[in-house]
């Protein structure tokens, strides 16, 4: 295994987690998600399902079409952008995020295929639920 690559599937993992910590400024939750137990199983197998569904639209079907066409770059910001305005209805503003992981997920799809890209955004969707729920208080505020 020594001097071997990484298969280009490993970037999904690597990019969802990059991408969650970079967007946390460097913060992963330090304590485990509240109440832990089956409520949470259900949310993150929600959260896979979403996961699989837009990156299978997103990049599976969109992007891939538009490589075709217009290039990868062009492809990669469109989807980007439609991925960030999609998320608009629910997010408002905050679908600015989405900009960013529109353009992550994108990136671990032309890197490592369609697996990359769903596991990056599977493990980025788990991050982000595990941060809201380890520390509710510290959301509500002051």
């Amino acid at each position: 295994m020594i001097g071997q690559a990484l298969p280009p599937v490993a970037l999904g993992p690597a990019t969802g987690a990059a991408t969650f910590l970079i967007l946390t400024g460097g913060r992963f939750p330090r304590a485990l998600p509240q109440p832990l137990g089956r409520a949470t199983v259900v949310r993150w197998l929600a959260l896979g399902t979403i996961g699989v569904l837009e990156e299978v639209a997103w990049r599976g079907v969109l992007l891939a079409a538009l490589l075709l066409v217009v290039g990868p770059w062009t492809a990669l910001s469109v989807t980007s952008i439609g991925f960030a305005a999609w998320h608009w209805p629910a997010l408002r503003g905050h679908c600015v995020v989405h900009l960013v992981t529109g353009a992550a997920f994108g990136a671990a799809f032309l890197a490592g295929g369609l697996v990359a890209a769903i596991l990056g955004h599977v493990l980025y969707n788990i991050l982000v639920d595990w941060a809201v729920h380890s520390n509710p208080a510290r959301l509500r505020g002051p």
